[in-house]
């Protein structure tokens, strides 16, 4: 069961980054088609209506968590029938929500949208069409959540990186017909995307009915009991979401309040910066945490404990073959992105880089501690703690210190965040600090002194030049991920490492064989 798990993760793993890899670039494109087609004025519109309903997402975020938390723990325990009455209680919820926030937007967003927002007289009918569309897509995004839940509980990576890979493309075609309409390119947008989300959602549903037994028959009696856990569960991770959010944006309140816009670009560089890195490594993640729930739903504590502690180091050596090379030239790199890049930038991205590193090692004691499905406690003490960085940031501010101090302060408290999650689960899951100092902190350090030492002496050694630069990401690439190979696994996990690339390597050729033959 373990070796088989194992073999899923990493599976899935290399789906969804490759997944990632080629949505990043045909957003990269599309965005670029996208702006050209609709005018600076049109994209601006469509981005500030769509941020409008955007706001319920800390809603929908919370109730998605709580909906694949308890379709995986079902899975797990085998109890087919009370999976069957979580799945349609999760419709059931989905289906309320998408009625209040219908009501919401139709009765306070079109007042908000017509009366208050900045918005040219003639384009104020493409506008409240952007809206409605908006709606639509949110809506029917919402009603997908349980059924993308599915395909990630029953561990079908595949299928959720294809069409996501394909949603991806049609917004490439979309933003070229945008190009080449006669209509108002506005409207027209915000339908053919109506259309996509519709479409997709379609698919789902369709694929879920066929493979899933729980999906095919939707049950409108509520089981209270389920009901209950589901929102329980949902509002308490909303907490951690919401401190989360009001920690990241009160940190650009209050640089924006002793330092200006132009620290504000800075941090906004920064933070575009981290979510595309995050966006590869938060892969991993993603398909463990199935197996981490299931692991708990089916009493196998020390199997989810070894889960935890090696995807905490894993997670941390895949972010850091990503960040080694960014801050060893992080310089050239913005200047190569931007041409103009906005003071602190640098300093910025380099800070906000180490607190992903940091925050890495959290992922999946947190999907553990999810897994319980016991987070009140959990998550009021996490939520708390991680709000310290706003008073601490301006209090350093407000005292003449340097805008780097407030990232300074956001990774202090960081740290400490871990520290107190350690100290709290140690009763839930049973880890506690030192066996993750050992197991975890320890060859993290390790790794990371030793995979920064060589590239950074080239770094200083050679000559400043563009080549220069690739050359040094591409050095700095190959020997991290040889430290994280060489310190960062024991014995066992090397030799498994190996005989299973010798294996796929060999299946590989004989197949290429078979197929020339």
């Amino acid at each position: 069961m373990a070796l088989s798990s194992k073999q899923t993760v990493a599976k899935n793993t290399i789906l969804l980054y490759v997944r990632t890899f080629i949505v990043l670039i045909i957003s990269l494109v599309t965005s670029r088609i996208l702006l050209q087609s609709l005018g600076v004025e049109d994209y601006g519109i469509y981005n500030a209506v769509g941020g409008f309903v955007a706001m319920f997402a800390v809603l929908t975020g919370s109730m998605s968590a709580a909906i694949s938390r308890y379709i995986t723990f079902e899975l797990g325990t085998g109890n087919c029938e009370k999976l069957k009455q979580v799945f349609s209680s999760s419709v059931i919820v989905q289906l309320i929500f998408i009625a209040v926030i219908i009501l919401v937007a139709e009765a306070f967003g079109i007042w908000f949208l017509n009366e208050k927002m900045t918005i040219p007289a003639d384009r104020m009918i493409a506008a409240n069409w952007v809206f409605q569309c908006t709606v639509v897509i949110f809506c029917v995004n919402l009603l997908s959540v349980p059924y993308n839940a599915e395909i990630i509980a029953h561990e079908h990576m595949k299928t959720y990186a294809y069409v996501s890979i394909v949603d991806n493309v049609f917004r490439l075609i979309i933003a070229y017909l945008i190009f080449i309409s006669p209509l108002d390119k506005l409207i027209f947008y915000a339908l053919l995307m109506t259309a996509l989300s519709v479409g997709i959602r379609v698919f789902y549903q369709i694929y879920c009915t066929k493979r899933f037994e729980e999906c095919k028959k939707i049950s409108f009696k509520i089981n209270r009991s389920v009901l209950k856990g589901l929102v329980g569960f949902a509002s308490w991770n909303m907490l951690g979401e919401m401190a989360s959010i009001f920690s990241h944006q009160g940190i650009s309140l209050v640089l924006n309040v002793f330092l200006g816009p132009l620290v504000n670009a800075a941090y906004g560089v920064a933070n575009q910066v981290n979510s595309a890195v995050l966006a590869f490594t938060n892969n991993f993640t993603t398909a463990l945490s199935p197996s981490i729930t299931k692991s708990y739903a089916e009493g196998s504590l020390v199997y989810m404990k070894n889960l935890v502690l090696q995807g905490a180091r894993y997670s941390y050596y895949l972010l850091l073959i990503l960040v080694v090379p960014l801050l060893i030239e992080t310089e050239t790199v913005l200047h190569i992105w931007l041409k103009d890049v906005p003071a602190h930038s640098v300093i910025f991205v380099k800070l906000m880089l180490v607190y992903s590193l940091i925050s890495i090692l959290s992922q999946t004691t947190i999907r553990a501690v999810q897994a319980t499905g016991d987070i009140k406690r959990y998550q009021i003490i996490i939520s708390t703690v991680s709000l310290l960085s706003l008073p601490l940031a301006y209090i350093l501010l407000r005292f003449g210190f340097a805008p780097e101090s407030a990232l300074i302060a956001v990774l202090v408290v960081s740290f400490c965040t871990l520290i107190v999650r350690l100290i709290i689960v140690k009763p839930m899951i049973g880890i506690s600090i030192g066996e993750f100092a050992e197991n975890v902190l320890l060859r993290c350090v390790l790794v990371s002194i030793f995979a920064f030492s060589a590239p950074y002496a080239l770094h200083i050694i050679m000559p400043k030049s563009l080549i220069v630069t690739v050359i040094i990401c591409f050095v700095s690439v190959l020997w991290t991920a040889g430290m994280c190979c060489f310190i960062g696994m024991s014995k066992a996990e090397r030799n498994t490492f190996y005989s299973k690339t010798i294996s796929i390597i060999k299946k590989k050729r004989k197949n290429s064989e078979s197929d020339y033959e």
